[in-house]
C-alpha cells in the first residue's frame, strides 16, 4: 500500500488511509472474533443442553 503513495503530499493522505483500514480492519477482527465465540457458546450451550 505504502508504495502507491510516493509523493510528498499523497504520503501524508496515503498513511492517513492506511491508519483508518488497520483501523476498520481491527474493529472487523474484533466483532468477528465477538461473533464467533458467541456461536461457539452457543452451539456448546445446546449441545450441553
Amino acid at each position: 500500500m505504502s508504495i502507491l503513495f510516493k509523493n510528498e503530499k499523497g504520503q501524508q493522505i496515503g498513511t492517513g488511509i492506511w491508519m483508518i483500514i488497520m483501523i476498520i480492519i481491527g474493529i472487523i477482527f474484533f466483532v468477528a472474533i465477538m461473533v464467533a465465540a458467541g456461536l461457539q457458546l452457543n452451539f456448546l450451550g445446546a449441545i450441553g443442553g
